[in-house]
């Protein structure tokens, strides 16, 4: 018989995002992933595109034929509005390039024609549950995988003023991830262990949703390296 796992998810916690090549590879080695707490949303909305109107009338007005076609994802719109800026993490999500100081300290990306929105990303978002929703042992969170994001980007105005000041990037996602099980532990075992995904994702996968018991990765600033 099969267990469904039912919790109810509340507030975000924890994103992580990771480098892509331009054919959906993650790009291992220096400055390949960031994990950060300091962002306020992430905005996941379905592209979709209508199916096909079929309607054929007879002579006096009725439908001989009144249907329409399934409708079709072309793919996830992705906002994510941030509070806290970590350069590095930005270079990641929009393919900008790094601006150095003299001490070899990211602090900030020049804003160029020639890498503007050019960035390949897999992005994952977890939330926490309600209290009340807590099963066993360990709580449960809510884990959400997008394989591959593309055309990253800083979109929203800027506005420097008297009050809260946060950033917008947006992209949006592609098919054809090769991320398969990825390369991170995000679920926990039968035996209790960390694991990376239990079964590959299909190539043509959008977004992942998905409970999980293993917590969160700890939020560090700036990209860090990462091994094949």
């Amino acid at each position: 018989m099969t267990v469904a796992v039912c919790a109810k998810p509340l507030q975000g916690s924890t994103m992580r995002v990771t480098r892509l090549d331009e054919c959906g590879n993650i790009e291992f080695g220096a400055s390949a992933y960031a994990v950060s707490e300091g962002f306020v949303s992430i905005t996941m909305t379905p592209n979709v595109e209508d199916g096909e109107r079929f309607l054929q009338r007879t002579a006096n007005g009725s439908a001989i034929v009144n249907q329409q076609g399934r409708p079709l994802l072309n793919w996830y719109d992705v906002s994510i509005v941030f509070q806290e800026v970590d350069p590095e993490l930005f270079t990641l999500i929009t393919g900008l390039q790094p601006y150095m100081d003299d001490q070899d300290r990211v602090i900030g990306f020049p804003v160029t024609e020639s890498d503007y929105a050019t960035a390949n990303f897999a992005l994952e978002g977890w939330m926490g549950n309600a209290e009340e929703a807590c099963g066993g042992a360990l709580p449960w969170y809510g884990y959400n995988l997008l394989p591959w994001v593309t055309n990253g980007a800083l979109t929203e105005d800027l506005v420097i003023q008297n009050d809260l000041i946060t950033f917008t990037v947006a992209g949006r996602t592609r098919k054809g991830t090769p991320w398969g099980v990825g390369p991170y532990d995000v679920v926990l075992d039968q035996a209790g262990d960390p694991s990376p995904l239990f079964t590959a994702i299909p190539d043509d996968t959008h977004h992942l949703p998905i409970w999980t018991q293993l917590a969160p990765p700890v939020a560090l600033c700036g990209a860090q390296s990462l091994s094949s």
